[in-house]
């Protein structure tokens, strides 16, 4: 007979296969739980010569010959596939499903269907697209049918899933398909609700994961139910976010993220692998031992693609350089470079621990992706703790994890029984472990309907998937909610290998606090010319020894080298490079080997220079060596400003850069500064006049500072003596200052004898007699010399007024405030009227009065009238000239014009009907009053459109006026109408707003909630009566508002409960009595779920026809009081059948006809649906299984096809019992007798 083989959908489902049965997805729409959709894209690998079958359920459908599968080559090229009718490429239905496709060229038998075919040209990988008619779609539609795993199905069209699909190769002769050639990278798949009754249960599907590393996995679903849901395997799980190089191991919450996020978060299985990340191959079978290591196509067509390899992951090269380049050492504070070669990359740990013998710490591990070939991973120097490693030798080991998988299930909202995932030893003949890993530390817990949490939440010790393979949920609905834990995560479960070997390196980790001093034998003000000895001490405070620490000794400009320097090593230290001597940097350097604990000593001999003037200082330093941490002058800096690797080489940097800084200062720099003798150098002060102020400078032209001595004195001359501060090395100095006398003297006139005369005098008395002076005064400037009497004479005066009497001699003026008027005897008098104030735009009235006969004329064109009235812009003098013959006098008097306030009754308003309004005057104003008996600032209402005046008076009494208009604005006219005004909690009560003239409402329903809506509803949930409140607003924003008291009134509803005496049916117990529990209820109304109700307060039943098949009652109790309310309570009562069941304890399978299988007999009470049996050898090995109860045991050994040797063999048998929905597990022992 000629064997049959699909791979495909019935690899998921064979023949008897348990729980439910889930679709393919073909499309384009994306969501956190499908995060990278596929047309259900698949990849086989085909030699040349093969033939390729394809087919899904999905072709063909009403009878459409067009293609709904599509194949490219490993060169990326379509190939054209011959639909020769509706039925070509077509799986009609679960028969067909299971038969399979006949051979390409040859006719089907039986259930067999016609595939589409592909005799290949060319060896490689071929893309196959399964789709539909809503492929292309970005909609998710999920249109299925409740099928279970091993039942009859059917396919939909308006859909973008499919139900069954197949994907074959057979070989060249047509004598057979070769399984293991097909693979896919990402499965998008769907199954029912659990929420379907009946619930037919979850996933059991089975694949196998082919790594790079060629390594397999056994995969069981076990049990799965995620509804819509994503599976995939990837080398890395979850990355931190756009960053791949750092993997977390950890479940991932994804609630109300999309498909981008995720993205962000790992690797997208439809791209090629990266440097980082490889997506492992999901084959339906055991891959085919002969497909090469790699191929032609796949990801990327015309470019090669890994297949069986068998290429454990191996290190070569690991080494280590501190930060500053040193091999094998580093400042604990700084850190380094570990570097390595990978073969194939893949996830690493890097552990740093300490040395034997050495001062112990908590192990460092630092995980991480490896690239194919070299890779550097940067150790920042600290332990497991965070602390800085300690001095002294580390070890440095490196492993890899092989054939690491992971299962990211997004959006898989149940997991009862928990995924198997095992590995197979490197030829597939065993498995060698079953051991997962998770981390759900991230996941949030759900209530105990959702089904049990993630137990334990963080597994990363390993567990046996056979026993607990990452559970979380029930999946017995309707008993438990159906969403348990991982609904809306992405739930990561992962397995790998560690290394066989490792590689170790050590370390050295350095630390040592270098310090240097500086002492001279002299302290202070040396002279030019000088010697001075200067003792520098450089120690190395340990822990670690150092070589190479730089050392330097720098002068100040006046110093010069005296040719006489010596070293003493005190028998530890020494000088890696001897001290030699700079003469353009004017310093000495050397190079330093310091063991811990060791102090050396330089005696270096310098000279002043002899032009000296400034402090001489010197700087010594001491520097530390690559790699090594000063704790007090050490750069954090990990690379210089042109981004080469970080270099030690200015110890102001290490200092100032040094976290933390020290309080006490960085004790690898020492300062030393000697005073030298200065001579204090000072600018003359220039001669002043007495009562002028000068300063004594208390620093010198030089920088020195001090104190005169006498205190400044501005009335005679003194000379003073500067001595420099105590604390300054100089000497003393004098000045003189000249004070020079300012002129004294007294002013007396002779007035001249008439109008028309000028021969006064004016007389300057008290001065020096014969000494040459300069006068000014009014109209006079001139050098003058006294007479022996001491007096200046000024001849020529005439009338008039004579001030600003000065005197100089020396430089130095005197001054008299004397204001001279000087007037004949006959000099006419004005009377002018008193200055006058008033407001802007007002008249003041001015005049004078005079004597004689003389005339008078005013400025400002006013003319000669004695009286006017003037009406100035601004404050004015209004001056009168009076002449009377050769007598002329002048008077003034001043009108002071007064501003008028500037008032601002405010921009012109509109407000709205009856609303509060301000009217505030502004401006300059000390007081507003209003007309309207309007008060400034005072809030009132207003109902019609109104222009008001302010009046604004100053301080001054000036007033001045404005107005303002405000204009008003109508409100909406409230009403509405309820749906209902009585009713029974909880209420529906619908508003119809009738209100005039609002666009825009605020409702208060009186129970604390509110509404925008124009015409809400409401719903009531407690009883009571309340107010409806209703603001409207209108297009220019007014609005009113109204309260209708008490408006709805919602009564108490009943509360419908009652209690069974028995929720279990069977033949011998079918009488309940039922016990009402109903609150605010006056009558009732039961169903028992058998045709049959009642009125009664607590009625007994008898269920007289009692249908065991029928697997449950439905009661239900209608509670109903005076005012109409009611509420209802539903019970289910079971039925119940007794668990009937044989299990033989020996059979004969020697193939004589008799007793040649071994096969449970049951009788009744299970579902026979969900069952499963598996037989174990002594050793615990799986030799058998089946999920049909048809279907018994040979005898024969799965993997070998032989019978097994005779024996003691162990049976397990999982079924569901029919009334509870429980699954049973029993196990027991079979004897093989041939």
């Amino acid at each position: 007979m000629t064997f049959s083989y699909a791979e495909g959908s019935k690899d998921l489902y064979p023949a008897g296969a348990q729980g439910g049965r889930a679709w393919l997805y073909s499309g384009a729409y994306s969501s956190f739980a499908i995060p990278f959709p596929t047309q259900g894209e698949h990849y086989v690998y085909v030699n040349a010569g093969e033939w390729i079958s394809m087919a899904t359920s999905y072709q063909g459908l009403n009878s459409s010959t067009a293609s709904k599968i599509e194949l490219y080559d490993p060169y990326g090229n379509a190939v054209s596939l011959t639909f020769s009718n509706t039925n070509t490429g077509k799986i009609p239905g679960r028969a067909s499903e299971l038969a399979g496709p006949h051979f390409p060229t040859q006719s089907a038998a039986g259930n067999q269907y016609d595939g589409v075919y592909h005799h290949a040209t060319i060896s490689g990988i071929y893309k196959v697209l399964l789709k539909t008619n809503l492929s292309s779609s970005t909609s998710y539609t999920g249109n299925i049918g409740n099928f279970g795993a091993n039942e009859n199905w059917t396919q939909p069209s308006n859909t973008n899933l499919i139900v069954a699909w197949d994907i074959s190769v057979c070989n060249s002769s047509e004598t057979n398909w070769i399984p293991g050639r097909v693979y896919a990278y990402n499965f998008v798949m769907e199954i029912p609700m659990p929420t379907q009754n009946p619930y037919k249960g979850g996933l059991y599907n089975k694949f196998k994961i082919l790594t790079n590393d060629g390594f397999v996995y056994n995969v069981n679903m076990n049990g799965q139910n995620g509804i819509g849901f994503s599976f995939m395997v990837n080398s890395r799980g979850f990355y931190q976010p756009q960053a791949p190089t750092q993997p977390i191991y950890k479940s991932i919450n994804i609630t109300g993220q999309n498909a981008q996020w995720i993205a962000n978060r790992y690797h997208d299985p439809r791209l090629p692998d990266d440097q980082f990340t490889v997506t492992h191959k999901i084959f339906y079978n055991l891959p085919d031992g002969n497909i090469p290591a790699t191929a032609i196509g796949g990801h990327i067509p015309g470019q090669s693609t890994w297949l069986l390899a068998q290429q454990p992951a191996s290190v070569s090269n690991l080494s280590f350089a501190g930060a500053e380049t040193t091999p094998n050492q580093m400042a604990s504070n700084k850190g380094g470079y570990i570097r390595f070669n990978s073969s194939n990359g893949g996830n690493y740990s890097i552990k740093i621990s300490p040395a034997t013998g050495t001062q112990a710490y908590t192990p460092r591990i630092l995980y991480g992706v490896a690239a194919v070939g070299s890779n550097e991973v940067y150790f920042d120097g600290k332990d497991g703790n965070g602390n800085e490693l300690p001095e002294g030798v580390s070890n440095i080991t490196i492993e890899f994890n092989l054939g690491e998988v992971h299962f990211p299930f997004f959006d898989m909202e149940l997991n009862p029984n928990g995924i198997i995932i095992e590995r197979y030893n490197q030829t597939f003949s065993s498995i060698e472990s079953d051991t997962v890993f998770w981390d759900d530390s991230d996941i949030p817990l759900v209530n105990t309907f959702g089904g049990p949490n993630v137990n334990p939440a963080v597994n990363l010790n390993g567990i046996s998937s056979n026993i607990n393979g990452h559970k979380w949920g029930y999946d017995n609905w309707p008993t438990y909610n159906w969403s348990g834990q991982g609904d809306n995560m992405g739930m990561d479960t992962w397995a790998y290998l560690k290394s066989p070997t490792n590689t170790m390196i050590q370390i050295v980790v350095k630390k040592a606090d270098l310090k240097v001093n500086v002492t001279a034998d002299k302290s202070s003000c040396v002279q030019a010319g000088d010697e001075i000895t200067y003792t520098i001490h450089v120690k190395n405070d340990g822990p670690s020894d150092v070589d190479g620490a730089a050392f330097l000794f720098e002068l100040s400009n006046n110093l010069n080298n005296a040719n006489s320097a010596g070293f003493n090593s005190a028998g530890c230290g020494t000088e890696a490079q001897p001290l030699s001597f700079n003469t353009g940097a004017n310093s000495y350097s050397s190079s330093l080997n310091l063991p811990a604990g060791c102090e050396v000593t330089y005696t270096i001999k310098v000279n002043i220079a002899t032009n000296a003037t400034s402090n001489v200082n010197t700087v010594a330093s001491i520097l530390r060596p690559n790699d090594v941490n000063d704790p007090d002058a050490t750069n954090p800096a990990l690379l210089d400003v042109n981004s080469n690797p970080y270099q030690p080489d200015n110890i102001q940097e290490e200092c100032t850069n040094n976290i933390p800084q020290s309080s006490n200062g960085c004790n690898n720099i020492a300062n030393n500064s000697i005073s030298i003798l200065l001579h204090p150098v000072f600018s003359q002060i220039a001669d002043i006049c007495a009562g002028d102020n000068f300063n004594l400078p208390t620093t010198s032209d030089n920088g020195i500072q001090g104190v005169w001595s006498p205190a400044a004195n501005n009335t005679q001359t003194t000379t003073y003596i500067f001595s420099p501060n105590a604390a300054t090395c100089a000497d003393t100095i004098m000045m003189t200052v000249v004070v020079y006398q300012k002129p004294v003297f007294n002013v007396s006139f002779t007035a001249p004898s008439d109008c028309q005369s000028s021969d006064g005098t004016i007389i300057l008395s008290g001065l020096i007699p014969d000494e040459t002076y300069h006068v000014s005064l009014s109209n006079f400037d001139s050098v003058v010399t006294t007479n022996q009497n001491g007096e200046i004479i000024i001849n020529n005066i005439s009338n008039g007024i004579y001030s600003d009497f000065e005197v100089s001699l020396n430089g130095c003026t005197g001054g008299n405030s004397i204001s001279l008027d000087i007037k004949t005897p006959d000099f006419p008098v004005l009377n002018m009227s008193s200055n006058v104030t008033i407001c802007e735009n007002h008249t003041a009235a001015i005049s004078v009065s005079y004597p004689g006969n003389g005339t008078i004329t005013w400025n400002h064109g006013l003319g000669n009238s004695s009286s006017q009235n003037v009406a100035p812009n601004s404050t004015t003098i209004y001056t009168v000239i009076y002449k009377d013959g050769y007598c002329m006098v002048t008077d003034s008097v001043i009108v002071f014009v007064k501003p008028l306030p500037n008032v601002s009754a405010g921009n012109d308003i509109s407000v709205c009907e009856g609303d509060l309004v301000v009217l505030s005057g502004t401006g300059s104003s000390a007081v507003y009053s209003w007309d309207n008996n309007i008060i400034n600032g005072t809030p009132f209402n207003i109902y019609s459109t109104t222009t008001y005046t302010v009046t604004g008076i100053s301080a001054d009494g000036c007033k001045n006026t404005d107005q303002v208009t405000v204009s008003i604005d109508e409100v909406p006219v409230i009403s509405f109408v309820a749906s209902d005004t009585q009713g029974c909690a909880p209420q529906l009560i619908m508003f119809d707003n009738t209100t005039i003239g609002g666009i825009g409402y605020t409702w208060s329903f009186g129970d604390g909630a509110t509404s925008h809506l124009s015409e809400p509803n409401h719903v009531y949930k407690e009883a009571g009566c309340y107010d409806i409140t209703l603001t409207a607003t209108n297009s220019t924003g007014c609005s009113s508002s109204q309260v209708f008291e008490n408006y709805i009134c919602i009564h108490t509803s009943p509360n419908a409960d009652f209690a069974a005496s028995d929720y279990t049916l069977n033949d011998i117990s079918n009488t309940i009595n039922f016990t009402n529990l109903s609150e605010n209820a006056t009558s009732y109304q039961w169903d028992f779920g058998d045709s049959t109700t009642s009125a009664l307060v607590d009625p007994q039943h008898i269920y007289h026809n009692l249908d065991l098949n029928q697997s449950y009652y439905t009661v239900q109790l209608i509670a109903s009081n005076e005012y109409g309310c009611a509420d209802t309570a539903i019970a289910v009562l079971k039925t119940k059948q007794e668990i009937i069941f044989f299990v033989p304890n020996c059979f004969t399978p020697d193939g004589d006809g008799f007793n040649n299988i071994f096969k449970p007999v049951f009788v009744e009470g299970l579902d026979l649906h969900d069952y499963s049996m598996e037989i174990y050898d002594r050793w615990g090995e799986l030799i058998f299984e089946t999920y049909n109860v048809e279907i018994g045991w040979d005898g024969v050994y799965k993997v070998t096809g032989k019978i097994v040797q005779d024996g003691i063999y162990v049976w397990k048998i999982k079924v569901k019992i029919k009334d509870l929905g429980n699954r049973i597990v029993k196990t027991g022992h079979i004897t093989v007798l041939r």
